[in-house]
């Protein structure tokens, strides 16, 4: 059992050793709706080279895009909850089926606390002292996630993935990452900033140009590299920002209803924006114009997909592709856009309305 409540990017490891990522902060009471990251080779094996993982003797695949889901519904379809306002099962694991659990504050600082002993974990230790150092932030405001919270990381090939938590904490870093990233010599640079560092990758957005991904990635700062000449590589450093214990609400309420009513397109004006670089985003937004909808008063939208975390802001006018839910409580009845796995995962889209690339 959790010896305390999970949140988003916490771990959940089950008897199997399937290792899940807790997703988001809205959860049942039974148990956390998650993300399936990676399992050990006596259960999965992938084809994938990317996917290997070594711990000691122990070997573990990482599940990539929707194959995590796949595999649990054939394999393992106990690691699933009923989520009751959009009738349907997800994947989830209750509370009486956590073995263990893993927390990224915890980890970074067991990290800390020993002499990095290979390039990696130099890389972590410099990266933090420059933060640190130009900042009033301090190692406990961080975590760590991925690989580097489960021990199987590569020295050569992993990349650094880290928390930064809190709203107030997320702001002052992302201040530090443009004044480091913009000074003349610097190791940490934003990953989008150079379009010959960043991956382009299959593309499959229909209403995203890699383009527009790129500038809407690099003005959002959580993104960079490390590239020192000490270094034998450019090392990803990605910041994720999640919520301090005490700072959200979980909004699942098994009373609730939600009511699909199609795709829409719309436009509006973002007006509030606090939200966005969490799970899942939400964007406050006065809408002028909902295309192919009778529906006039749209009140939010809210996003599971991460490539649409901060992707827009306060005050900008903005266009949205994605599903129109009606959403019923016990006090009210409103209408929000939302963008989520779904058949038409890739037609969806948030950006600005109007923008000269």
């Amino acid at each position: 059992m959790a010896c305390r409540p999970l949140k988003d990017r916490d771990a959940i490891i089950s008897k199997e050793g399937i290792i899940f990522r807790v997703y988001g902060y809205w959860h049942p009471l039974t148990g956390y709706i998650c993300d399936v990251e990676y399992a050990p080779s006596t259960i999965y094996r992938s084809n994938n080279p990317k996917a290997i993982r070594q711990q000691g003797k122990n070997t573990f695949f990482k599940f990539y895009e929707h194959e995590g889901i796949t595999y649990i519904k054939k394999k393992f379809p106990q690691y699933a909850l009923y989520h009751v306002p959009i009738q349907e099962w997800l994947v989830g694991v209750t509370h009486n089926e956590v073995y263990r659990t893993r927390f990224p504050p915890i980890v970074l600082q067991q990290i800390l606390s020993e002499e990095p002993k290979d390039e990696l974990a130099r890389t972590l230790f410099n990266v933090l002292d420059m933060i640190t150092d130009r900042s009033s932030l301090n190692t406990e405001n961080f975590g760590v996630f991925g690989s580097l919270l489960h021990a199987f990381y590569h020295p050569q090939y992993s990349d650094i993935d880290l928390t930064i938590i809190g709203k107030k904490e997320l702001y002052e870093l992302l201040e530090t990452l443009e004044e480091i990233n913009n000074e003349k010599n610097t190791t940490l640079l934003n990953e989008f900033k150079n379009t010959s560092l960043w991956s382009k990758s299959a593309w499959k957005f229909t209403e995203l140009t890699m383009s527009e991904y790129g500038w809407y990635q690099r003005r959002k700062r959580i993104y960079n590299i490390f590239a020192s000449k000490n270094s034998s590589r450019l090392i990803k450093i990605e910041f994720e920002p999640v919520m301090k214990e005490g700072d959200f609400t979980n909004e699942y309420d098994s009373t609730t209803q939600i009511r699909r009513l199609g795709m829409v397109e719309a436009y509006g004006t973002v007006i509030n924006d606090d939200d966005s670089p969490y799970m899942p985003s939400i964007y406050e937004v006065e809408f002028d114009q909902i295309i192919n909808s009778k529906v006039t008063d749209v009140r939010r939208i809210v996003s599971f997909v991460e490539e649409f975390r901060m992707q827009v802001r306060k005050n900008e006018r903005i266009y949205v592709v994605g599903n129109l839910e009606q959403v019923s409580t016990q006090n009210e009845s409103f209408y929000q856009i939302v963008l989520t796995y779904c058949p038409q995962y890739y037609n969806q889209v948030l950006k600005l309305a109007k923008r000269d690339l």
